[in-house]
């Protein structure tokens, strides 16, 4: 210490010194140390104060400081854990990443003391990640003072972990009304011990719920529980939960009191086994009490309802989405009940076909028939048709630029992707009894028109005995199509590569001559072009050659019906030098534009 700059804190310690040699420290120079000392750390403290003041970071304004936090508290977590497997090896002996501390954003108000005034004014802050600073939410809840809170989080259960987080339990239980969100999202093992199995029901009817706007209760825990109080019949006897603001319900494996829909923009209910706790009026209730209702997901849950009286339906105008899982009779019953803007998109899963409409026209031309209510079949421009383990298939409408940059799809094998300008607007699938190829084309004229359609695109993961016939009488029905794709079918696409072929010269020919007489695109996922030496026998897979693929692109350039853009994704040849030397420049002078992703002497599924 320099004596010359503190002269006085010197001299007392000199004194103190003294005195401690010749006897005790006397009580009155004890308390002027303790004086001194506190002057000195006020001295310290308003040095580094305003040493910290030039700092470029606190020269900002306290609200930019405020917006930092918040950045940094969602980029930097201060808990991390309680996370889901990152692998099936982790997934099966039931481990997960531990939960563990960072302090994460927390730490930015142990830098300087203004940061901390900043961090502990923004009590939103706080309140939004309340539940990812520690195991026991309730130590940090002063730091929230009145502002909602938002309980968020995502639990594993491990198969041994057969203790129930009481604490958290007992939180939610206590503060949920406080809450502006609630999400519990719950994966794993031993539903005994989750929070979801522990978190009665009568909570949510007991409190009332001001702030709440977001709600999602999910239990993905196997093997699932039947005995949960959360699925229990008595549920909808409870008093009515109490949620005015209430925009948002995500319910998995669990069940409310009713609640407040007014406000509702999306309603979720979910169950991964058969669970018929609604009533036909209770649901029709809860959807005539939702003006407002955007997105609506029923699966597994809808009851049987009754044939569609005057008056009896729900009017939804703002409705965009509709998501139903279920059996045939009750996806379809629900249907006529719902009134939706023609723009309203469907996704529909059956998962059974009852015995008797197990012939696959008849309900095929009664969904057909039902889907017609709901579309403007004028719009309608793209069909995927899928034959499979399930069955499929999906309807598309275009889109302007505008719309579809914004929106995400995978676009990878696909051409009815948003990137491509299609929206989605029907797509069924059939989980049993799934319908042919046939059937479904058939069936499709009460929906849309043949004409107007642009854009095909068929899969075939099943092999079938389709010949060329079968592919020129399918084909035949959209003369109108410009872009044809075919995905899964490597092995089945000579026949319907040979139904494009045509025969007559092109002064002979005329538009009943040619399949597709429009086409300028083809689009395949796997054209497997190997010379197989059983190929035509009973019973083989029917694979097409490299000279017969040539034939039939060549053939259409001939009659003037030329193929202008030809997209493989994977080609499979038996030489692959020798299609990059030979094949594909021939086929670059028949085709003015030749995508090839990838060139291999074997299939894909071959390397697993």
């Amino acid at each position: 210490m320099n004596v010359h700059r503190f002269q006085e804190t010197s001299a007392l310690i000199r004194k103190a010194n003294d005195a401690i040699a010749v006897g005790t420290l006397p009580l009155e120079l004890e308390q002027s140390i303790d004086r001194e000392i506190l002057e000195l750390e006020e001295a310290a403290r308003l040095l580094r104060a305003t040493r910290n003041a030039g700092r470029p970071l606190l020269r900002l304004p306290s609200e930019t400081l405020g917006e930092i936090s918040e950045a940094l508290s969602l980029a930097w977590p201060a808990m991390s854990g309680f996370t889901n497997p990152s692998t099936r090896h982790e997934a099966a002996v039931g481990d997960r990443r531990p939960l563990r501390l960072e302090l994460g954003w927390v730490l930015l108000g142990h830098v300087c003391h203004r940061l901390r005034s900043v961090l502990l004014s923004r009590i939103d802050i706080w309140a939004n990640n309340i539940c990812s600073i520690s195991h026991l939410p309730e130590t940090v809840f002063s730091y929230c003072g009145n502002a909602p809170i938002r309980i968020d989080v995502s639990r594993y259960n491990r198969a041994e972990d057969d203790v129930p987080p009481h604490a958290f339990i007992e939180f939610v239980a206590k503060h949920s009304g406080d809450s502006r969100t609630i999400s519990i999202d719950e994966s794993g093992f031993n539903f005994e011990a989750s929070i979801l199995a522990n978190l009665n029901p009568a909570v949510f009817s007991t409190l009332s719920f001001p702030h709440l706007t977001h709600l999602s209760l999910r239990s993905l825990i196997k093997p699932r529980e039947r005995n949960s109080p959360g699925l229990s019949s008595d549920i909808l006897e409870l008093p009515n939960m109490i949620s005015p603001n209430l925009r948002s319900l995500h319910l998995k494996d669990y069940m409310l009191p009713s609640f407040n829909t007014s406000a509702l923009t999306s309603l979720v209910l979910e169950f991964s086994q058969p669970t018929y706790l609604l009533s036909p009026s209770v649901l029709l209730g809860v959807l005539d009490r939702c003006p407002q209702l955007i997105y609506l997901t029923l699966h597994k849950c809808i009851p049987i309802l009754p044939q569609k009286a005057p008056g009896d339906h729900s009017t939804l105008a703002s409705l965009e989405t509709v998501d139903l899982m279920d059996s045939y009779r009750r996806c379809l019953g629900l249907l006529p009940h719902l009134v939706t803007p023609t723009s309203t998109r469907y996704r529909i899963t059956f998962e059974e076909i009852h015995a008797e409409l197990r012939g696959a026209s008849a309900y095929l031309d009664m969904l057909a028939k039902c889907l017609q209510t709901k579309i403007d079949p004028s719009t309608i421009t793209g069909v995927k048709i899928y034959e499979g383990l399930h069955g499929r298939f999906s309807l598309h409408t275009p889109v302007p630029l505008i719309e579809y940059n914004s929106m995400s799809e995978n676009t990878r094998r696909s051409p009815l992707s948003a990137s491509n300008g299609y929206r989605k607007q029907i797509l069924c699938s059939f989980v049993e009894n799934k319908p042919r190829l046939a059937e479904v084309v058939s069936s499709l004229s009460n929906v849309m028109d043949y004409n107007a359609i642009e854009t095909l695109q068929i899969g075939l993961a099943v092999q079938g005995s389709y010949d060329d016939a079968f592919w020129t009488a399918i084909l035949s029905r959209f003369p109108n199509v410009t872009t044809l794709c075919y995905t899964d079918m490597w092995w089945a696409c000579g026949p319907s590569l040979n139904a494009l072929k045509t025969t007559k010269p092109w002064r002979q020919q005329t538009e009943d001559d040619v399949t597709l007489p429009r086409l300028r695109f083809i689009w395949v996922d796997i054209l497997d072009l190997r010379e197989h030496q059983n190929n035509g026998a009973p019973g083989f897979i029917d694979f097409i050659t490299w000279s017969q693929f040539l034939h039939i692109l060549s053939s259409r350039q001939q009659a003037k019906k030329q193929i202008e853009h030809l997209r493989i994704d994977i080609m499979i040849v038996r030489n692959r030098l020798q299609a990059r030397r030979e094949f594909l420049p021939r086929l670059r002078e028949i085709v003015p534009h030749v995508e090839v992703k990838e060139v291999r002497e074997n299939h894909p599924d071959d390397d697993l």
